[in-house]
């Protein structure tokens, strides 16, 4: 990987679609490629993936039958959730993915 700007249109697709803002997003990264890579820049896969943490708020709504929305308002407010978006942003800036990943998954219309 290696370290690069990506074009304004790029950085606001990832604003409107709740990643990152545009002054977050000013360096991210780009697969450089290599021999091992057949130079794409990609080599194997990461998963992106929501993480609930069941601290005593989150696990006492659970007991008490409080799911969707109502269940993911809370997790959000109590810090006890990593959202997919959130994960995105992470691995953005850990170069572990491109921008064109994340929009593919999560961009707007």
């Amino acid at each position: 990987k290696e370290p690069t700007t990506y074009r304004d249109p790029i950085r606001y697709s990832l604003e409107r679609a709740e990643i990152l803002a545009m002054e977050e997003s000013d360096t991210l990264y780009r697969g450089k490629g290599c021999a091992q890579c057949h130079n794409t820049g990609f080599m194997g896969r990461v998963g992106v993936m929501e993480m609930l943490r069941l601290d005593e708020k989150v696990r006492e709504a659970v007991s008490q039958g409080v799911g969707g929305k109502a269940l993911f308002d809370l997790a959000v407010q109590e810090h006890a959730i990593t959202t997919f978006r959130q994960y995105g942003a992470f691995l953005l800036r850990k170069g572990l993915t491109v921008p064109s990943e994340i929009l593919r998954l999560f961009g707007t219309d």
